[in-house]
């Protein structure tokens, strides 16, 4: 039996159908002036994509950046950043993924923390990243 797809588009959710899984890829649209508007993760070989908006998280499994149009759908000044990367999440499984009070924390199991905030009529993508520790 198929399991049903992960969407959300909700004030307040706790996306559990992602915890405990592992992070394969996890990218990012940067834009100036705005911040992170479009992030994609790639969870055991699924790709979602996620971001806030108006104090709301849209969530929906099923699209990869090429999918998205890659690099050559990106705007004037936009550009993809390697979260994975950035937050040292490569391999590690997410702990919690929750919305509420216009906030999205995601957190995984070394520490890592992806924060992101975005009110009604605001339209900056407030983001904080709290990489996990360096592994050698």
């Amino acid at each position: 039996m198929e399991r049903p797809k992960v969407t959300r588009q909700h004030e307040t959710t706790t996306v559990t159908e992602v915890h405990g899984l592992r992070c394969d890829e996890f990218v990012a649209i940067w834009t100036p002036d705005v911040g992170y508007t479009v992030l994609s993760i790639r969870l055991e070989g699924t790709w979602h994509t996620f971001g806030v908006d108006e104090g709301m998280l849209n969530w929906e499994e099923g699209y990869s950046p090429e999918d998205m149009g890659g690099s050559e759908a990106l705007r004037s000044g936009e550009r993809w950043v390697d979260l994975a990367e950035e937050l040292r999440v490569r391999g590690v499984e997410i702990s919690d993924a929750s919305m509420d009070d216009c906030t999205f924390v995601m957190t995984f199991a070394n520490g890592a923390k992806l924060t992101l905030s975005a009110r009604a009529g605001q339209p900056v993508v407030t983001t904080r990243l709290h990489p996990g520790p360096l592994t050698s």
